[in-house]
């Protein structure tokens, strides 16, 4: 029998950087030591429900409260961690963008900083509860949010309160605002329609922006050419606004419609604020949750993949002139033969949300799973993905279609690339890394 209510944890492990004067001066590959789990549990309230003849609207309210007896041993909130500096990483990468005024917007951060060749400031360390939450404040992040020239294009994870991972998101709704089917039966639970806020509702993402953070009570601009829509990139079809990069498709992952089982064959499609994108679940057991039946959905092994005809548009580089016309047919019915294509910033596994988080960020499966390419940028020690503990799978009770138990589990990283320029001194030569991860963090979905 289906639980008639679900609960929510997020467990967070964060990547602590061991050796980081050894991986600044490029003598060391970076090495970490995992901490964590840290678990909060997800309360949930559907604010300002709305229902019509065949919808719901609301708003996904979401705080966040810790769980010391179900993270790891002896673990507070007050935990210090060392991670990879994404405010100064985030803010050279912009830096890097601005043309003649680059030298200006790298002067101006060289000059918070400990500016040496073995700088420490390659990583921040604060408190768990900070870096998720409370708002990181230093030298740096003062003048990000202060200086004229950097204060009106900052991300949503540096505000007023510093930076933090998950900034705005705690005790809110934003990008958590649907229009849900409830009839007919077979489109029950998807979503028709999804907003960052309530009142700004829209059936595809090919407008969706995201703006600059306000700042001192301050709105900036949230001009096209500066803030471009989350997934502009073509598909292999040259379609933009009807690309699969574009939809909202599916359900937000709680329940589906009736009657799963009868569906097996068929892929399910959740939307997940997490990569500003819907994806795809593929049958892969039957199973049992206790005493129930379950039909357990995976993400599919290489469904991430660069050449996936339906992640075309998630790699820029595609769209770039010398690579028109390089997609070619293959024997393999969704997938591309790609391999007259140049491709420099794309990478299986890796989703660029750069637009989406306006700062260069790239999402992934836990320890690089399905991204196995990226371990030969770390130290041999770097802990193996393992497809049972990283992959992302949803427990389906087949007639209702609920979900009685969930694992969606998704990896934040960064890539650093040197500057080849003279202003930061550490990052002049640094060894380029794609995706210098972070953190990890595990959404477990579980009847209460």
């Amino acid at each position: 029998k289906a639980a008639t209510e679900t609960g929510y944890e997020i467990q967070f492990t964060f990547f602590n950087i061991m050796n980081s004067e050894a991986y600044v001066t490029n003598e060391e590959l970076a090495r970490f030591k995992e901490a964590g789990p840290y678990t909060y549990k997800e309360v949930r309230e559907k604010r300002d429900s709305v229902t019509e003849n065949d919808y719901l609207e609301y708003s996904q309210y979401i705080h966040y409260e810790f769980v010391p007896e179900k993270s790891c041993e002896a673990c507070t909130e007050n935990d210090m961690i060392t991670i990879l500096n994404m405010p100064l990483i985030g803010a050279v990468d912009a830096a890097m963008k601005e043309g003649f005024l680059a030298g200006i917007a790298l002067a101006i951060l060289a000059g918070k900083i400990e500016n040496t060749e073995t700088s420490r400031d390659i990583v921040i360390t604060d408190t768990v509860n900070n870096i998720l939450f409370g708002g990181v404040n230093n030298d740096l992040i003062h003048e990000l949010i202060s200086n004229g020239l950097l204060k009106n294009r900052l991300p949503p994870a540096i505000r007023d309160n510093g930076f933090a991972l998950f900034n705005g998101r705690n005790a809110s709704s934003h990008n958590e605002n649907y229009r849900v089917f409830t009839q007919p039966p077979e489109r029950e639970n998807e979503i028709a329609m999804w907003g960052q806020e309530r009142d700004a509702l829209v059936s595809d993402l090919s407008t969706t922006r995201t703006c600059p953070s306000t700042i001192g009570g301050v709105t900036p601009s949230c001009s096209k050419s500066e803030n471009p829509v989350w997934w502009p990139n073509p598909d292999g079809e040259g379609q933009v606004e009807t690309s699969v990069c574009n939809y909202i498709k599916g359900t937000t992952g709680e329940n589906f419609p009736p009657s799963v089982g009868d569906r097996v064959d068929d892929d399910l499609w959740t939307f997940t604020i997490h990569l500003c994108k819907s994806l795809v679940f593929r049958f892969a057991s039957e199973e049992k949750y206790g005493d129930t039946d379950v039909l357990r959905f995976e993400i599919p092994t290489g469904s991430m993949n660069v050449n996936k005809k339906k992640n075309i548009c998630l790699c820029k580089d595609f769209a770039e002139r010398g690579n028109k016309g390089c997609l070619k047919s293959s024997s393999v019915e969704d997938e591309y033969d790609i391999s007259d294509c140049e491709l420099t910033t794309c990478y299986d596994g890796l989703i660029n949300v750069e637009n989406c988080q306006k700062s260069p960020v790239r999402m992934s499966a836990p320890h690089f799973f399905m991204a196995e390419e990226q371990l030969q940028y770390f130290d041999s020690s770097f802990v193996q993905p393992d497809a049972d503990k990283d992959k992302s799978f949803l427990d389906i009770e087949p007639v209702s279609g609920q979900v009685l138990q969930g694992h969606k589990r998704f990896q934040v990283n960064m890539p650093v690339n040197p500057t080849g320029r003279n202003e930061i001194k550490f990052l002049k030569n640094i060894k380029a890394v794609p995706a210098f991860p972070v953190m990890w963090f595990d959404e477990i979905i579980a009847p209460v």
